[in-house]
């Protein structure tokens, strides 16, 4: 009896192979189609495409606007790619046909200078390719347009067995004596050569690096053996007016949050100036370069498995804000020294000069420990010094937003020193002598997206209306009622040239609307889309400095309302003293760190993609998240401590705050202008008397900050892919 059943069910299986069989070889072949693949067929850029045909069969043509560019793909088989050239701005007709088969696609071409989505071009605008040198000492060049356009360089530099900077390498040469060889990520050890190339597009300086050595430069059928396939896309940190092209990139070679550990390793690496926010501080117009430079990456070696977004400060809030904005530009996030957003911590820094002018002014004494309370930070520098540098890009139009010399540097507890602006001095606006002269704030360098006032203004954002500054150490009993009312009577604010005044500041309701709308504040949305390791060295008290860690619980605070965090590690280790030592320094606990979550970021990426389940990304990210990768802090012997609140690394590394938070608003800070209530006791813990009160009521006639309710202007935000069209107007783009 069991070999019949036996012999049952091995007949039963060859008949459901056999239909299996049966019906492959009589299944109709895959439909002709054509797909772009070096970026959505809205939005390309160039007058070129990576396009990829399948269900390619004999006689297969394929044209673009009816001119023939069969010739273009390579391959035999059902699925053929190749670039195709020759686009006009606009829309573009690509066709293929095979037999009775056709398909077809339109593609919206836009120019090599841009812009595709971040509005008009930004004027005046100073080129600076003459003076960006390469490896060899010579640069791109003068500029061949307005667009500030150069020819593409490509040259070779090689890692010395000394160690040390990256070093020019002659490809008719011989190889240097002292060429060191490298192991990749896959186990290969190659040669340590890099192809760095240089060029321009949307009018930034871009840069592309990867090992490779002359004999084998990588194409769309060639890959180079020094490529683990992976690229990993750089941003730099600051925050400055732009009116320029930059100088430099996100670091691919000889500098960056890693130096050259990447490249160690066998990743490409992409980034260009305006993906330097101490240049251009618009991450529209780097979420928009990132686009472009990842299709010329595309279009030349093929699309990468994943890439992998880097950098610290201002090199974090793009990596977010790109994520939440324009969604599949970058697959994973490595952030260092984390801050959610810009427009939300801008507030907070553009206090301390109103509380360093009044702790300068006032008759009332004060401790040093009474005033670090007030500003939230773990000593008052950390205001006055640190924060305050920012002050003058943010607020002030007069011009310091668009000098290199202003620019905060590394010392001062900031991002990367800019460069000059070169030949713009002349045209910025003085009050008296140029009224009508370039405005060089932050709102001023995101004009598309805030707007202007008719008599050519920014409108801002920056509102401390019913702001009760110092109340949360006066409710604590660190400060006496005294002191909080006078800060509060005194703290004032700043006329429209940043210039100190009595009045508080009142901030453009269209602006906060805007930021709102179109994602600048972020709220959380789409950040559970990417697996995120999120890596600082702990600052606070080797000050003064303004990267300190209660902007990872901020980021907690936000993105926990939004969704779960499964997707979401903290990672927080001691410093050598300064960011620049921690930075530097290649066996400093920062960098061991960001090594290992680079690797971790690498095999989380690719078991997601090996991942055959039907689950939606977020949980496919949770899933498969590598055993062990968890948030934590390390001692700076590198124990591991699980990062929990109220834990052992709050007690290692505490957490401190920022104006805002020392003024009453809760941990997630979302509030660009808070609603208003009148004084009453429920918004102290201290008992006040009647004459208190009235005092109170006198300081703040028309109310005070009420963070139960909505802030005022708040919008939902209109969705991703905005397009802006000038003057802060935008428009939901084609996905």
């Amino acid at each position: 009896m069991a070999d019949a059943i036996g012999f049952g069910a091995h007949m039963a299986r060859s008949l459901v192979l056999a239909a299996a069989i049966g019906a492959t070889a009589t299944a109709a072949p895959a439909p002709l189609a054509i797909k772009v693949v070096s970026s959505s067929p809205s939005r390309v850029t160039g007058e070129n495409a990576l396009v990829e045909v399948t269900g390619a069969g004999p006689g297969l043509k394929l044209t673009v606007n009816g001119a023939d560019q069969t010739s273009h793909l390579t391959g035999a088989g059902a699925t053929r790619r190749g670039v195709i050239d020759g686009l006009k701005v606009g829309a573009n007709q690509v066709a293929a046909s095979a037999g009775a088969a056709k398909a077809s696609i339109t593609l919206t071409d836009y120019p090599n200078a841009g812009p595709v989505f971040s509005g008009p071009h930004q004027t005046p605008f100073v080129c600076e390719t003459a003076a960006v040198k390469m490896p060899d000492g010579t640069t791109l060049g003068a500029p061949k347009d307005t667009d500030c356009w150069a020819p593409t360089n490509v040259q070779y530099v090689y890692k010395p067995t000394s160690g040390g900077p990256l070093k020019s390498y002659d490809p008719k040469g011989l190889k240097p004596a002292d060429l060191a060889r490298t192991t990749l990520s896959t186990g290969a050890s190659v040669d340590y050569i890099v192809r760095l190339e240089t060029g321009v597009i949307n009018r930034s300086i871009y840069q592309i690096a990867m090992l490779a050595t002359p004999n084998d430069t990588p194409s769309l059928t060639s890959k180079s053996p020094g490529w683990n396939g992976v690229l990993v896309y750089s941003f730099g940190g600051g925050c400055g007016a732009a009116f320029r092209q930059g100088r430099n990139n996100g670091g691919v070679v000889n500098g960056g949050e890693m130096n050259n550990d990447p490249l160690d390793r066998g990743y490409a690496v992409a980034s260009s100036t305006f993906n330097v926010q101490g240049q251009n501080c618009n991450d529209v117009i780097s979420a928009e370069t990132t686009m472009m430079v990842k299709e010329r990456f595309i279009e030349r070696f093929g699309p990468p498995r994943y890439t992998i977004g880097l950098g610290g400060s201002g090199g974090s809030w793009q990596q977010f804000l790109l994520t939440a904005n324009y969604p599949g530009l970058l697959d994973g996030l490595l952030p260092e020294r984390s801050y959610p957003d810009l427009i939300t911590l801008l507030p907070a820094w553009a206090d301390c000069p109103l509380l360093t002018h009044y702790f300068e002014t006032t008759k009332t004494s004060w401790t040093p420990e009474q005033k670090a309370a007030a500003t939230g930070y773990y000593s008052v520098e950390h205001c006055s010094k640190a924060a305050a540098n920012y002050q003058p890009r943010w607020i002030s139009p007069l011009g310091t937003g668009c000098d290199g010399a202003a620019f905060i540097t590394a010392e001062e507890g900031g991002g990367q020193a800019g460069a000059s602006s070169g030949g713009l001095s002349t045209a910025l606006y003085d009050p008296i002598k140029s009224p009508k002269g370039t405005r060089c704030s932050y709102y001023d360098n995101s004009e598309n997206i805030y707007g202007r006032h008719p008599d050519g203004r920014a409108r801002s954002t920056y509102d401390n209306t019913g702001m009760q500054y110092g109340l949360k150490p006066f409710n604590e009993g660190k400060i006496s009622f005294d002191q909080f009312l006078d800060l509060n009577r005194n703290i004032g604010g700043y006329d429209q040239d940043a210039n100190f005044i009595s009045a508080r500041v009142q901030g453009d309701p269209q602006a906060i609307h805007a930021a709102y709308a179109s994602g600048r504040v972020n709220d959380g949305q789409g950040m559970n889309s990417v697996p995120i390791i999120d890596v600082r060295s702990y600052v606070d008290q080797a000050g003064p400095d303004v990267h300190t860690r209660y902007t990872t619980d901020q980021e907690q605070a936000r993105w926990s309302k939004a969704g779960p965090m499964g997707n979401y590690v903290a990672l927080m280790t001691s410093t050598l003293g300064s960011l620049r030592q921690d930075t530097q320094g290649a066996e400093s606990p920062l960098r061991k760190t960001m090594r290992d979550s680079l690797a971790a970021m690498d095999g989380w990426l690719a078991a997601i993609a090996k991942d055959p389940s039907n689950l939606p990304k977020a949980q496919k990210i949770v899933r498969n998240k590598p055993d062990g990768l968890s948030s934590a802090c390390f001692t700076a012997e590198m124990r591991k401590i699980a990062l929990t609140k109220g834990g052992e690394c709050d007690t290692l590394y505490p957490v401190y705050g920022d104006p805002r938070l020392a003024a009453g608003e809760p941990q997630a800070r979302t509030t660009l202008k808070c609603a208003l209530s009148p004084v009453a006791t429920r918004f102290y813990t201290q008992k006040l008397s009647v004459d208190q009160l009235d005092k109170l009521k006198a300081a703040f006639p028309t109310g005070i900050c009420d963070y139960a309710k909505p802030a005022m202007y708040a919008a939902p935000r209109a969705g991703t892919w905005l397009t802006y069209t000038g003057n802060g107007n935008f428009k939901v783009a084609a996905q």
